[in-house]
C-alpha cells in the first residue's frame, strides 16, 4: 500500500453501528487525487480524457478508466470518480486494509445495486448529490 496521504475532510456519520456513512465534498476529492496539470476545468462541459497518470495514486482499474472516459459530461466524470474514491477508501479502511484502491473492484447486480467482487458480502451503497 502507498504512503500517499488524502487531503479530504471526511465526514463519518452513523445512525446504527453496523452502518459506516462516509461523506466528503467532491471539490476536496478532485483536488486530492487528480495532479494539478490534470485538474478539470470546472467551466467545461465536455469531458475529459484520463489515463492512469493523471491520478496522484492509482485507485481506478484499467476498466474503470475506460468507464468515466465513456461519460461525455464532465460532472457525471467528476462525480463517478469521487464516489467511486471514497467507496474505495472506506472499504479500504474498514475490511480491506491489505488490498490496493486499484484492487477493489465494485460491480452492479442486474438489479443496479452495487457490491464488491472481492467481498460480495460486504454490502456497499454509493450516492451523491451537488457537490
Amino acid at each position: 500500500m502507498s504512503n500517499y496521504q488524502h487531503n479530504i475532510s471526511i465526514k463519518t456519520l452513523s445512525l446504527d453501528p453496523e452502518i459506516i456513512i462516509w461523506y466528503a465534498s467532491i471539490p476536496q476529492i478532485i483536488e486530492s487525487v487528480l495532479h494539478s496539470r490534470s485538474h478539470p476545468d470546472v467551466k467545461q462541459m465536455r469531458n475529459s480524457l484520463f489515463v492512469k497518470n493523471n491520478f496522484l495514486l492509482p485507485f481506478l482499474n484499467s476498466e474503470e478508466i475506460d468507464i468515466i472516459n465513456g461519460f461525455k459530461a464532465q460532472k457525471k466524470q467528476m462525480e463517478w470518480m469521487s464516489g467511486r474514491y471514497l467507496v474505495k477508501l472506506m472499504i479500504q479502511s474498514a475490511f480491506l486494509h491489505n488490498t490496493s484502491l486499484e484492487q477493489i473492484n465494485i460491480d452492479y447486480l442486474d438489479e443496479g445495486a452495487p457490491f464488491l467482487n472481492s467481498a460480495p458480502e460486504i454490502p456497499i451503497s454509493l450516492s451523491h448529490s451537488n457537490n
